[in-house]
């Protein structure tokens, strides 16, 4: 009766469905074993009033981190003060960070998110308020491996020739790249458009400077189609890096073509 009444009160608290509910169960079964309205519900009570969050991002947390719910929210709470007070956020930037990445409440902060932030800050010499920016546009960032992270950034900018400098401007202009693989999507992508585009180093190099978001379209859906597009049409292909802000229909009318997929489909990161 207890589990019953635990995974009633669990369901109907936050929102959950079926298959959420089974998902919450199967990854902390201990939860069966504690009482709703004297563990459970203080605990996320707690939580959702400290990171100011509505039902629904509530949820999010949980369905990601079924721990949440046995975490002593004392602790959850100190860690979440370290954060912010290290990276000078808002309330709303912790929460933006939290949602984005609910595993960072199981992420001891003195062995695992300082040295991370610190080695971040380091190998590309951001400033406060460039660190701030990359965590709270890229949470994940926080539960990266350092090491494949260094390896990474040391291949791009081998790869492009940039300085320091210039790779510290395409990471705080475009944080998400700190996500891409390497060996799967940047290389390919910078290889193909200086082979299709018949580009210099050096003209690569200044694109991505001048356009990080370069870095982000998708080579299997914003690249391939519209440079195909451009040679079936007899128009030059370099048409594309102009034009890569732009949705597939506004892209392929500006070449007066028609779009190969309605707007709604438009893949571009």
């Amino acid at each position: 009766m207890q589990a019953l009444h635990v995974c009633d009160a669990l369901q109907e608290r936050l929102a959950l469905n079926d298959a959420d509910l089974r998902k919450v169960i199967l990854r902390m079964p201990a939860a069966l074993g504690l009482h709703f309205s004297t563990n459970i519900e203080p605990s996320l009570a707690k939580l959702q009033a400290r990171l100011g969050l509505n039902d629904a991002m509530l949820k999010k947390v949980v369905v990601a981190l079924p721990s949440t719910l046995g975490y002593n929210t004392a602790n959850v709470h100190i860690k979440l003060d370290k954060l912010q007070t290290r990276l000078g956020l808002t309330d709303v930037q912790l929460q933006k960070i939290v949602v984005g990445l609910p595993s960072l409440l199981s992420l001891a902060y003195d062995s695992n998110v300082a040295p991370s932030l610190c080695q971040l800050q380091s190998r590309l010499k951001l400033t406060e308020d460039e660190l701030r920016k990359v965590v709270v546009r890229l949470p994940p960032v926080l539960a990266y491996n350092t090491r494949s992270l260094a390896a990474k950034l040391d291949k791009l900018q081998e790869r492009l020739g940039l300085s320091d400098a210039e790779l510290t401007k395409v990471v705080v202009t475009l944080p998400a790249v700190l996500g891409y693989s390497y060996e799967s999507n940047l290389e390919p992508k910078l290889d193909y458009l200086q082979g299709e585009l018949l580009l210099s180093q050096h003209r690569l190099r200044t694109i991505v400077l001048y356009r990080p978001a370069t870095l982000g379209y998708s080579l299997a859906h914003r690249y391939r189609p519209r440079i195909n597009a451009c040679r079936a049409a007899g128009i030059d292909p370099g048409r594309v890096i102009d034009g890569l802000a732009l949705a597939d229909a506004r892209f392929y009318s500006s070449l007066g073509l028609v779009s190969p997929r309605p707007e709604a489909e438009d893949w571009g990161i």
